[in-house]
């Protein structure tokens, strides 16, 4: 396994860019009236996935583990971060005046 809950695991349609596996709007899917759910995923579907390391609060505590790793789904997988965490940066700070 290369990654799991709690760090952030997105999967994105190969042609849009739309992310699968939540409600959202796209016209790839007209039977469903452009919302992309977890049952439209199929054999052949090209997807990106995107992992981002989860913030502190998940991973630096033994109750965000708890709740929010592979354990809490009855995994019995250690949690291993796909990174480290970095704290954003404001955008303000980032591209304003300096």
């Amino acid at each position: 396994m290369i990654c799991g809950v709690p760090d952030l695991i997105a999967v994105l349609d190969n042609q849009s860019g739309a992310a699968l596996g939540t409600p959202g709007k796209s016209p790839l899917h007209p039977k469903t009236k452009g919302e992309i759910l977890t049952t439209d995923y199929k054999y052949g579907l090209r997807v990106l996935i995107i992992a981002v390391t989860a913030a502190p609060q998940w991973t630096d505590t033994q109750r965000g583990l708890d709740i929010g790793s592979l354990s809490a789904f009855g995994y019995d997988i250690p949690y291993v971060p796909i990174g480290g965490y970095v704290k954003p940066v404001s955008v303000i700070k980032e591209y304003g005046p300096k």
